[in-house]
């Protein structure tokens, strides 16, 4: 049996933490975002990494300090809809070891919980980008012809 109560408290909490995050013009430490939500560090930890999985959060290290930053709809992060159940997020983020990448990350909704849900994703690094929009382009050329 699905909780829709316990659905719908998860989706505001969620809502709450992001909406910590769109405000701060910087990235929050997993405390500040607790102090700010008036949520327990388990709970609001709990929410972030499901945030992160939707594409919604995203973390970066900082001289051994956790920061955690809204990608919402800001210049490093785009979306595709496939479709309303399904979406492509792209964004660009920082590996542990201070490089930029890009990741396309597939979500789909769930048909019972109607969230959605991180289906994979595909990290790209700088120096392959250029390549792989090359081949994104050559493919593109094709489609018609391919049938």
């Amino acid at each position: 049996m699905v909780r829709r109560d316990l659905i719908a408290r998860s989706a505001r909490t969620r809502k709450a933490i992001e909406k910590v995050l769109a405000i701060s013009r910087r990235g929050m430490t997993l405390s500040e975002i607790a102090e700010a939500t008036r949520l327990p560090t388990t709970t609001v930890k709990r929410h972030l990494e499901r945030l992160i999985s939707i594409g919604r959060v995203h973390v970066e290290y900082h001289r051994g300090s956790t920061m955690y930053y809204w990608n919402g709809e800001g210049e490093y992060s785009e979306r595709v809809k496939l479709s309303d159940n399904h979406v492509l997020y792209l964004d660009i983020m920082i590996n542990p070891w201070g490089k930029p990448f890009i990741r396309v990350k597939e979500s789909k909704r769930n048909p019972v919980t109607g969230e959605f849900e991180d289906v994979g994703a595909v990290l790209i690094d700088e120096a392959k980008v250029g390549e792989f929009i090359g081949k994104l382009k050559k493919l593109s050329e094709k489609l018609s012809q391919y049938t």
